[in-house]
């Protein structure tokens, strides 16, 4: 299994908001299972990038450093009810543009605040997720 660093998220950062190949939307996922837009990261860069190297050290670490640690990032394909775990905001999705509009109206029901005041809004299939980011082999 290869670490994400550092390095990683500045590439990906340069990308910007959506994939080179496709202009398809991205996130990245925190070591908690939490999904941050791109803005965020760039907005929180220097606790992001501060968490994701002590991550990179030692993955054993406490909330305060796997929240806002990045294992990676990911395209949100179809799923309207994504949102920033920081913001509260709505992660665009490639093709289930349709159902977000509908969703929007009837508000978030998936967000909620936690004890530290962040919101937490996962989704079903986001363990999925991580675990293929996280035993993703990078070249």
């Amino acid at each position: 299994m290869a670490k994400y660093t550092v390095k990683d998220l500045m590439r990906d950062l340069r990308q910007g908001n959506y994939t080179s190949v496709g202009s398809y939307p991205i996130y990245f996922v925190t070591a908690d299972g939490g999904s941050l837009k791109p803005s965020t990261v760039r907005a929180e860069l220097s606790q992001v990038s501060r968490a994701t190297r002590d991550y990179a050290k030692n993955p054993r670490q406490g909330s305060d450093v796997t929240q806002w640690a990045i294992v990676g990032s990911d395209v949100n394909w179809e799923d309207p009810a994504l949102y920033d775990d920081h913001t509260g905001e709505r992660i665009e999705s490639a093709y289930a543009e349709d159902e977000a509009q509908k969703h929007e109206r009837g508000g978030n029901p998936r967000v909620a605040r936690g004890a530290s005041g962040r919101t937490s809004s996962r989704t079903p299939s986001l363990k999925g997720r991580i675990r293929a980011l996280v035993g993703r082999k990078r070249k």
